[in-house]
């Protein structure tokens, strides 16, 4: 339920139907595409309305809102897109209120919102209380407290009527909430995404990168709809025509938004008290939207202008565009600086000829239009940086296909799970069809995913994890009974399919979704730094059962390798006679076991191939996200190679399995694992008798 409030509840997801599964991901593009041009239409729409004219210009401005700066950052969020369509039809439902006393409009499309994706929804919301605001400040022209008082009403119980209408998505979805890290954050004290005014300044032009991980070049906002719009801006300014209010009012969104940027706290609040994880300033849709708008003004009125205030606009603005490439913002390239000149140019000279030449100014309209289309597809393939080719989604498909099936026609329980030691993607299971461990989700428990990763998983801490190679306990633990991947050992899994290449092991031990457990289960702690022990203490305190995995104490280290910032130390383990795990702590910068090294999340690596003799690696390994590494030897003493800095020093955690209290641990579990009579996706039913 909670993802599909997150990710599916819009009705454009319906189009993915129509689609095969070996096309999904042509249905995806034909989603967000479809959303692009809606996004332009409703634009155009709201404002032909808003100003009572079919002006042509209000389409080149539309466009630059459908292909803003937050398209090109997050059009891949398909469930984000929504709201840039609903958006400038609630805002026209808002002052269709105002003016006219109706609010239906309102009401539908605010609902419509709501059940498409909660989270852009409220920012919409949130924007729907200070557009209101402002356009009452606006169209007020004598203070009467009675009738702003009965227009304050009427959209306190519209806006109270569409969460009414949503209530049955919005209730549990809110309640679902509290049990993910979305709802955790504390008050920021300072800018967590931290950018400077001249950044900030650098990012409105035409062609800017986007922002959308916190390691990016810089964390500005994606705030840019084109040098057209910043040049409307000015201009829009110093019109003689616009009324005073109307320049105060819409002024102030913008310094609005302006100190949400920087000031950590209000974004916190636009983030739905949440602090992003990565992908910032989730709400610049509705920055671009008012940006079009003061753009659509200045169009309207552009016949009051003098061609010198024109002129000196023109000019100023191609210095600004100057001063970027003389000052080297290094978030716009020599291209893109051009495009900016060339945009501005010719809109300038547009203008001269539909001031200067009656008769062709019917014309201008149709080749800003053209002008614009270019800007955006310029822009968009430069900044939409598609990695993701259609055939690797279906790299080894039907091999995984088909071990699949051969699990489901051999295996005599409804719900096993099955996992592969690699990923394609974080929802694997989902994409494969099976039941499986790995997961991402917004919405998901951050207490499962803090499980896993204690458990010696890869994982965020947050809201994702996914299978690699761990200790049968594991597996025992979560019901994985058949692994795809490299062979463990022969005590506790065996070989049960094998499709070009990619074998399939099934576990000797039997597995179940449930089973009766001692009351000491309640005391297992979890929290402990150190994955073997916190396995170690759920056999303890589910079966009374002991030090399943061993503590295995390297012998005879010795330094190979040391300068002036790291050091590699060698050390020896004695071979138990079963499969040896290996865990490192944060300090190690690299591990080398067998002819594989292990690095973790800094590059800081290169010096390990100074001492190849010592050594041959032919694997490697990113281990950002820690996880545990099983390692199976045939000789006494195997030798494992440790690299880290003189900041930092520490052995990584190794242990082996004491195979006897693994089955010890595995009988007592199977005296009471519990009968599952029927197993849905939706429920469980089982025969539950206890003595405990």
């Amino acid at each position: 339920f909670r993802n599909f409030a997150n990710y599916l509840g819009s009705i454009f997801n319906v189009i993915i139907l129509f689609f095969k599964k070996e096309n999904i991901l042509v249905s995806f593009s034909v989603i967000i595409g479809l959303k692009a041009v809606l996004s332009a239409t409703t634009m155009s729409y709201f404002l032909t309305k808003k100003f009572k004219s079919k002006n042509k210009f209000f389409i080149p401005i539309s466009l630059l809102y459908a292909f803003s700066a937050y398209m090109h950052a997050y059009y891949w969020n398909l469930m984000w897109l929504d709201s840039m369509i609903y958006l400038p039809i609630i805002i026209l439902g808002i002052e269709r209120m105002i003016d006219e006393n109706k609010s239906l409009l309102y009401i539908a499309f605010l609902a419509l919102a709501l059940l498409s994706n909660y989270f852009t929804a409220y920012m919409v919301c949130l924007f729907s209380v200070i557009y209101f605001i402002v356009h009452l400040f606006i169209k007020t022209d004598k203070f009467n407290i009675k009738e702003i008082g009965k227009k304050s009403f009427k959209f306190i119980i519209s806006s109270a009527l569409a969460g009414g209408l949503t209530a049955f998505i919005l209730v549990p979805q809110f309640l679902a909430l509290q049990t993910t890290s979305a709802t955790t954050d504390a008050w920021p004290d300072s800018q967590y995404y931290a950018f400077t005014l001249w950044e900030f300044f650098g990012n409105h032009f035409t062609g800017v990168g986007p922002t959308i991980f916190a390691s990016d070049f810089t964390n500005a906002a994606n705030i840019s709809v084109g040098i057209l719009p910043i040049a409307l801006f000015l201009l829009f300014l110093i019109n003689a025509k616009i009324k005073p209010k109307v320049k105060i009012g819409y002024s102030f969104i913008i310094l609005f938004f302006a100190i949400g940027f920087f000031y950590a706290p209000l974004d916190f609040i636009w983030h739905a008290f949440h602090v992003p994880n990565d992908l910032p300033y989730r709400y610049t849709f509705i920055y671009a939207f008012v940006m079009i708008i003061i753009s659509a003004y200045s169009l309207f009125y552009i016949k009051e202008h003098k061609i010198i205030n024109v002129s000196v606009i023109f000019i100023f603005t191609t210095l600004l565009v100057l001063v970027l490439y003389l000052f080297k913002f290094e978030n716009i390239d020599q291209k893109m600086i051009i495009l900016n000149i060339v945009i501005i140019s010719v809109s300038y000279i547009l203008y001269l000829i539909g001031k200067n030449y009656p008769k062709v100014v019917k014309f201008t309209p149709y080749i800003l239009i053209l002008l614009i289309s270019v800007e955006c597809i310029l822009v968009a393939n430069k900044n939409w940086d598609v990695t993701q080719i259609n055939d690797d989604f279906y790299y080894k498909y039907d091999e995984i296909q088909n071990t699949i099936d051969y699990i489901k026609e051999n295996e005599k329980d409804d719900m096993v799970r099955f996992e592969k030691t690699w990923i394609l993607t974080y929802n694997d299971p989902s994409w494969y069809d099976y039941y499986g461990q790995g997961m991402f989700t917004s919405v998901g428990y951050e207490s499962m995913a803090k499980l896993n990763i204690r458990l010696g998983m890869p994982g965020n801490h947050i809201n994702s994890y996914h299978y690699k190679d761990n200790t049968p306990i594991y597996d025992l633990l979560f019901n994985i009974r058949y692994y795809m991947g490299n062979f463990r050992d022969n005590k506790r899994y065996s070989e049960f399919y094998e499709e070009n290449g990619m074998y399939t092991y099934k576990a000797k031990f039997d597995t179940n979704l449930m089973y009766h457990v001692y009351p000491s289960i309640m005391s297992w702690n979890h929290n402990l730094a150190d994955p073997f022990m916190v396995q170690n203490e759920f056999i303890r305190t589910s079966t009374g059962v002991t030090d399943v995995l061993n503590y295995l104490e390297a012998s005879n280290e010795e330094v190979i390798y040391s300068d002036n910032n790291n050091t590699i130390s060698k050390l020896t383990v004695k071979n138990p006679g079963d499969t040896v795990y290996f865990y490192i702590n944060s300090s190690i910068e690299f591990i080398i076991i067998g002819d594989t090294i292990y690095h973790t999340e800094t590059d800081n690596f290169e010096y390990a191939y100074n001492v190849e003799d010592e050594y041959d690696i032919y694997h490697t390994d990113n281990i950002r996200e820690n996880h545990i590494i099983p390692y199976n030897s045939y000789e006494e003493d195997f030798s494992v190679y440790v690299g880290y800095g003189h900041h930092s020093w520490g052995n990584p955690l190794i242990y082996y399995i004491n195979n006897d209290a693994f089955y010890h641990a595995v009988n007592i579990l199977n005296q009471n694992k519990i009968n599952i009579t029927d197993f849905k996706e939706s429920h469980i039913y089982a025969n539950v008798e206890s003595d405990y």
